[in-house]
């Protein structure tokens, strides 16, 4: 029942009650497995059939490149999905790795299972749009990304990561979803400058911030 609790927080069963979900995972036939803090959830090269869901612990998405040089691509904590567009593109080779940050469980489900799960019509049509919305929402995550390393200067990624940010909160002070070091792999800089840009910004008066709470000034 633990479980269920926390599915029901994850998007993919948005709209169903822990009763419908119950039900529903009798279908999926789920697989839940444990690891260890450092152990890898999915391995870069990988083939990808299933979707996971980290039902305790934390997790991270990276990449690295040919040089070693890694980059966090994404956190993940508790209800958090991940592999969804890799599972529907039915990838043979993942380009990210998925370790834990701590001791883990995760759930898998197979992707082909989700969108033609034979439960109830309208369960099943409400998990199959669900599921479409996440790969949406994962395109614009990483259109996103894109917009903000895509900008020349250090100030002006973190400027247009922050706008981001404030524009979801409604409100020019938010909180960073993650560490610091996660937000220099994010933007692909240098965590030395870009804790030397932020100081720069601050005595500016351009932000303001005190541990990851930050604020637009100007």
């Amino acid at each position: 029942m633990e479980n269920i609790k926390i599915l029901a927080r994850n998007t993919l069963f948005r709209g169903l009650t822990e009763k419908e979900i119950e039900s529903i995972l009798f279908y999926l036939n789920p697989v839940v497995r444990k690891y260890k803090k450092g152990n890898i959830i999915l391995a870069a090269g990988a083939a990808v059939t299933d979707v996971g869901i980290i039902l305790k612990g934390r997790a991270v998405i990276e990449k690295e490149d040919i040089r070693g040089n890694r980059s966090i691509i994404s956190e993940l904590g508790e209800s958090s999905l991940f592999a969804e567009a890799l599972a529907c593109a039915r990838a043979e080779h993942s380009p990210v790795t998925v370790a834990a940050e701590t001791d883990a469980e995760v759930m898998f489900i197979n992707f082909d299972k989700i969108m033609t799960v034979r439960a109830k019509t309208e369960i099943a049509g409400r998990l199959v749009k669900n599921m479409m919305t996440l790969i949406a929402g994962k395109n614009i995550f990483l259109n996103n990304k894109l917009e903000h390393a895509s900008k020349r200067s250090i100030r002006e990624k973190l400027l247009s990561y922050f706008d981001e940010l404030a524009v979801k909160t409604g409100g020019r002070k938010f909180k960073l979803p993650f560490s610091k070091t996660a937000l220099a792999d994010y933007l692909f800089v240098d965590r030395s400058a870009m804790m030397r840009e932020l100081s720069h910004m601050k005595k500016d008066g351009v932000i303001k911030y005190e541990g990851d709470v930050f604020e637009i000034r100007k």
